[in-house]
Parts: structure tokens; sequence; C-alpha cells
């Protein structure tokens, strides 16, 4: 029995797709040995510096400081007190060193409109583990309505939601941190 190449596409992209990848739009193109871009939106191996806070993180990505943002999520601010630092100090916890930062299409261009790259952070290993969904499983922040299309962090959400963790065990602003950003 002969086994040829293009058998296995149809296998790989199945593969891809049960996994909530597709490939991106220079996914045809071979490896030119350059690190990839954020601009590209290709992923790109980082290594930690710090949590900023529960949403935000400051790496280095392909040599440079590079400030960015959990897609999809939004985690309680500094400034309120217990929830802020309970959710910088749950995504600190849980990240590793290396990571690889896929970044995703926003009005400004892979920015959120501070400058920071919006991507899918994830644990480049066995686990494969999306830090942003993480967050959110754990209560530890919540889905940002206005920048999320994806229904995965809404059913992970309700899910959190409904089992009492993080944010959801007491009713209040920690629950909308876009609404506190903007108490007036």
């Amino acid at each position: 029995m002969s086994l040829r190449s293009d058998h296995f596409a149809p296998i790989g992209l199945w593969v891809l797709l049960s996994l909530g990848c597709t490939p991106g739009p220079r996914a045809d193109l071979a490896s030119t040995g350059a690190e990839p871009l954020a601009m590209d939106g290709l992923p790109m191996p980082c290594t930690l510096v710090s949590v900023v806070d529960g949403d935000t993180l400051s790496l280095t990505c392909n040599g440079q400081p590079t400030r960015v943002r959990l897609h999809c999520i939004d985690a309680p601010e500094m400034g309120q007190g217990a929830w802020g630092r309970a959710s910088r100090d749950h995504l600190a916890a849980a990240i590793p060193r290396t990571l690889v930062v896929v970044p995703v299409p926003t009005a400004w261009g892979f920015r959120d409109r501070f400058g920071r790259i919006v991507g899918e952070v994830l644990v480049p290993d066995e686990t494969r583990r999306n830090l942003g969904l993480a967050q959110v499983a754990a209560g530890q922040a919540v889905v940002y309505p206005k920048y999320c299309r994806e229904e995965r962090y809404f059913w992970v959400e309700a899910v959190a939601r409904s089992a009492g963790s993080g944010v959801w065990r007491e009713v209040g602003r920690h629950q909308t941190p876009w609404r506190w950003r903007h108490r007036g």
C-alpha cells in the first residue's frame, strides 16, 4: 500500500479545524527562515517579561519588546482592588516563560487602539492551552462582547458563571471591567 502526500492534506486540514485552527493567509508559502512579524498575522514565539494584569502581557517577541492584549477577554482592572490582583496573579501562576502569540485581526491591523498586539496566547507544550480561555474558565476574566464574536469564549464564560467561579462568586462591576473604566 502506497501512501501519497495528497492523502494527508485532508487529514491535516481536518485536524487543524477540529482544534479550532485555520490556515493563515500565507499558509501555502514556504518558510523564508525569517522570523514572522505581528503584521503578518503569523504565530510568534515569545518570552515572558511580566504579567501586567489579567489580560495584558509584556513579552519579547522576535527580539522586540511587545505588549500583548489577550483576545476576546477583559479582566478586572488593577484599580479594582482584590479582583484585579486575583486576575493578574492567576494568569502569572499559569503562564510559562515561553509562549506562542497568534495575532488576531482588529480594526487597527493586529493591534488595539493602544498599540498592543491583540492575540491568542498559547502554551507551546502538549496541552496547547489558550491562556485567554483559561482566564475565562477560571472566572478571572470575562468575555469582552464588543470585541469578541467567538462562541467558544461565551460558552466557557457560561460554564464559569454557572459554577460561580472567580468574578461570578458575587455580583459587581468586576464582571464588567469596561463599565468600571468608564464610570464617570
